[in-house]
């Protein structure tokens, strides 16, 4: 997921890790933030509402799909859990981002 033209997120990963990486467009550099996810999942679901907050949707745990949501701040690079799962278990789905409002020409 993308913070507009700011950073980019990576999250989870293949043997299903924890772990969140965040690269700084800027500078072409890569850092692991400081906490991970809740869960380590292999194909969480990520989407940005860009300038604000990034969401980490479900993904495969080693065992099965979970519906666990997690959000990143981008203002501090904060994780939180969310108190609201998914419908149904989920992971390796597409994404999508929040960039502009639509409007017609």
């Amino acid at each position: 997921m993308a913070n507009s033209g700011t950073a980019g997120y990576f999250c989870g990963g293949a043997g299903a890790t924890d772990t969140i990486d965040k690269w700084t467009f800027a500078s072409d550099t890569s850092a692991a933030l400081g906490t991970g996810l809740d869960t380590g999942v292999e194909g969480p679901t990520c989407m940005a509402n860009s300038g604000t907050k990034g969401y980490i949707c479900g993904g495969h745990d080693g065992s099965g799909y979970v519906d666990i949501v997690q959000t990143v701040t981008f203002s501090d690079d904060s994780i939180s859990t969310l108190g609201i799962t998914l419908s149904d278990d989920n992971g390796f789905a597409a994404g999508f981002a929040n960039e502009a409002s639509l409007g017609g020409p």
